[in-house]
């Protein structure tokens, strides 16, 4: 079990929208990671349903994994996670998508089939974005409102919406 006293020092500050940047260090993981040529290899969405945090001050994930778009516990996740992982708080003065509409639309797509055709055509080249299929940074460009051309999880701190990570575990 990883260490939450990190996570648990900062969690009153995670914000539906922000980023979390996770870098596995199983062998999907470290193959994502060396086609990319960047320490990510899943991307995924912080959530607040402030009805179900409890006094606990429970956060949530949404993110595309093998079993398509879920919704999970932050703090599960993090404490059984293979690797590391890293919290991107969205800069909203740089990011024209309010963080209401970005978890509106996380929302939204819980359940959509993970996109594992686009996966697998990402190693050789750019994939277009698609809405019927996501995978993990493709699903948070779109809720962040970006289209056109599908992100890698390496892309996503260079979009310029973010201040500077902090490392949860």
């Amino acid at each position: 079990m990883n260490d939450l006293s990190v996570y648990n020092s900062v969690k009153h500050l995670i914000q539906t929208g922000d980023g979390l940047g996770w870098s596995s260090d199983r062998i999907a993981g470290r193959l994502i990671r060396w086609r990319t040529m960047s320490y990510l290899s899943h991307f995924s969405l912080a959530l607040r349903l402030a009805e179900y945090e409890g006094t606990e001050g429970r956060r949530f994930t949404t993110e595309a994994l093998a079993d398509g778009v879920v919704l999970n516990v932050l703090s599960a996740r993090l404490a059984h996670y293979d690797g590391r992982v890293w919290w991107f708080p969205l800069d909203e003065e740089k990011c024209r998508v309010k963080r209401a509409h970005v978890g509106e639309c996380a929302l939204s797509f819980i359940g959509t089939p993970y996109d594992y055709q686009s996966i697998l055509r990402l190693c050789l080249r750019r994939v277009s974005t698609q809405m019927d299929k996501l995978f993990c940074s493709e699903y948070c460009a779109v809720c962040y409102g970006l289209g056109g051309e599908a992100p890698t999880p390496a892309d996503m701190p260079k979009l310029g919406i973010f201040k500077d990570p902090v490392r949860l575990v």
